[in-house]
């Protein structure tokens, strides 16, 4: 067995360990299963290199994350109070700290971001899901909709005319909002 391939099977033990107990053993098992139906001979990826983000999906999705945790000091605790990755509306808090539907419009968008970025590794999403999610938490402004994302193009760009990707500034207050939103409830500016 590879050096690479072993180390690609403790990073996955130890994503499985974050899980909670009842789903450890088929979290494993899928990740596993993915690494080596994903993976050529030895379970390196191309001469060793890791393959562009989003190509993997899952576990490519589950590294940018952690990555991106790792590098905006967001805690465990902070991610499991703000998400819930297994349910379709992830999004499991209700009050978004944000006084206006606008800028909780805004909230939902960095946080849809952040899950594009754990499923796929790229933090793309698209405008219909992101349409449903802000119907789901009761703050969809149909007739405003459009000029509510322009108007924060910082934290947006079109990726096309169906969807919307996070900037790196985005990035960054998606961050900032989890922490906030996760560790203390507290306010926070947009």
């Amino acid at each position: 067995m590879g050096v690479d391939l072993k180390k690609e099977i403790k990073e996955i033990a130890d994503i499985a360990k974050a899980c909670p107990e009842e789903f450890r053993l088929k979290c494993f098992e899928i990740l596993l299963n993915h690494v080596l139906g994903g993976t050529g001979e030895g379970g390196s990826s191309e001469g060793g290199k890791e393959r562009d983000m989003g190509e993997r999906g899952g576990l490519s999705g589950i590294r940018a994350f952690k990555e991106f945790c790792k590098k905006y000091a967001i805690s465990e605790a902070a991610v499991s109070n703000v998400f819930d990755f297994g349910n379709e509306n992830f999004i499991q808090i209700s009050d978004f700290k944000q006084n206006t539907k606008s800028k909780q419009q805004i909230v939902i968008a960095l946080l849809d971001g952040v899950n594009a970025l754990h499923q796929s590794g790229v933090p793309t999403f698209t405008n219909q899901a992101l349409r449903n999610l802000c119907e789901n938490h009761k703050v969809y402004d149909s007739a405003n909709f459009a000029k509510h994302m322009a108007s924060y193009k910082k934290y947006f760009i079109s990726a096309d005319k169906d969807n919307w990707k996070l900037t790196t500034v985005g990035l960054q207050k998606a961050a900032e909002v989890i922490n906030s939103l996760g560790e203390s409830g507290s306010e926070f500016k947009l």
